[in-house]
């Protein structure tokens, strides 16, 4: 067995914002947002446009009301950080205010929330990069009887940064786990002396080194989200 952990938070990432954001591009084009002669910038002029296009063109159109509203905020916040891995619950709280006001937005109010989350997002972003230089610090020492437990799927935000890094160091060590065993199983079966004649110790230092790397990159990834009309077609897709 090998987790796809790594493959599926860095395709969450891209899958979640292409169609929309050429979508969306298209839009910017199409309705000529330069020329709104309507109040506020340019993500209020889109979100107004878009509810108007749907009211007129969807195939199933809802009502924009606290109902639809509630729903969005929801499949928002989930697009935004599906594995709970980002916000901390004061962050959440924050944002619960914003909950049944998603349908006033598209209805003709100032956009807020957007900015609400994705200010937070980029802070959170940034705190998680400066954390991660004390994920790898060990020591990895694993149960050589097999008892290591599959990190749990997280219920709820983290409650502070503490709790946060306790997540991403479980996955961590998850990873390094399962590198490290195919490494061993690796090596048991080669014929090939660099192979074969690599200690325990060895296979751990490069199990460790393969995960940093790919925790990097995926760091790399969420930071790079970081451009607003990306950000926004996220929002606009909810």
């Amino acid at each position: 067995f090998h987790s796809n952990l790594i493959t599926y938070m860095t395709k969450k990432i891209w899958y979640k914002t292409l169609g929309v954001y050429l979508c969306l591009n298209g839009m910017f084009l199409i309705l000529g947002l330069s020329s709104f002669e309507v109040p506020g910038d340019k993500y209020d002029q889109t979100l107004h446009a878009i509810g108007k296009m749907l009211n007129i063109q969807h195939y199933a159109p809802k009502k924009m009301d606290d109902s639809l509203s509630s729903l969005v905020y929801t499949d928002y916040l989930k697009r935004m950080d599906a594995d709970k891995s980002i916000f901390l619950q004061s962050d959440i709280a924050s944002f619960e205010q914003y909950k049944f006001n998603i349908d006033d937005e598209v209805n003709g109010a100032p956009v807020e929330f957007f900015y609400k989350v994705i200010a937070k997002y980029k802070t959170r972003i940034d705190e998680l990069k400066k954390e991660s230089a004390d994920w790898f610090k060990g020591p990895f020492v694993f149960k050589e009887d097999g008892s290591e437990i599959y990190y749990p799927e997280n219920k709820s935000f983290p409650v502070n940064a503490k709790d946060r890094s306790k997540t991403w160091i479980s996955r961590i060590r998850y990873n390094i786990l399962e590198n490290y065993v195919e490494g061993k199983d690796a090596r048991d079966l080669s014929k090939i002396d660099s192979i074969k004649n690599k200690t325990n110790e060895l296979i751990l230092s490069e199990a460790i080194d393969v995960v940093k790397k790919q925790y990097s990159k995926i760091l790399e990834q969420y930071a790079s989200l970081n451009n607003d009309d990306e950000l926004f077609s996220i929002y606009a897709n909810a």
